[in-house]
C-alpha cells in the first residue's frame, strides 16, 4: 500500500517477516535467561561470604526480569505486526475483489430503469 501524497508504504510481506524475527528471537529469550541465571548462581556461590555475591543475585535476578519482560514484549509485538500484515492483505484483497466483481457480474452495473428517457452516460455497464 503507499500513500502517494507522504511517500508512506506498507509491504505486509516485510511486516510478516519483522513478525517472524520477533518470534524467533521472543522463543530464544527464556533459555537464555536460564543460562543467565545458573551463571549467576554459579559466580555468586564463588563468593560465599563477599557482600559482592549478593550484589550479583541481585543483579542477575533484575537481568532475568528484564528479559521476562522483553520475552513478553517481543512476543506481543510480533502477534501485532503479524495482524496488521493479515489485515493490509485483507484489504488490499477487499479492493481488488470491489474492481474485479463488477466484471465478473456485468448486470450489477445495470442501470436504473430510465423512467421513460434514456440513463445518463456514467451509469451505462462497462464490461463485454
Amino acid at each position: 500500500m503507499v500513500l502517494p501524497a507522504s511517500g508512506f508504504q506498507v509491504h505486509p510481506d516485510e511486516l510478516s517477516a519483522a513478525a517472524t524475527a520477533a518470534d524467533g528471537i521472543a522463543a530464544r529469550l527464556p533459555d537464555q535467561g536460564r543460562l543467565l541465571a545458573a551463571a549467576t548462581d554459579r559466580s555468586a556461590d564463588g563468593l560465599s561470604g563477599w557482600r559482592t555475591a549478593a550484589a550479583l543475585r541481585s543483579c542477575g535476578d533484575a537481568w532475568h526480569a528484564l528479559l521476562g519482560r522483553l520475552n513478553a514484549e517481543l512476543a506481543d509485538q510480533g502477534r501485532k505486526l503479524d495482524s496488521t500484515a493479515q489485515r493490509y492483505r485483507a484489504g488490499e484483497l477487499s479492493a481488488a475483489d470491489a474492481f474485479l466483481a463488477p466484471a465478473a457480474h456485468p448486470h450489477a452495473l445495470a442501470p436504473p430503469p430510465a423512467l421513460g428517457r434514456e440513463a445518463p452516460p456514467y451509469t451505462t455497464p462497462v464490461g463485454p
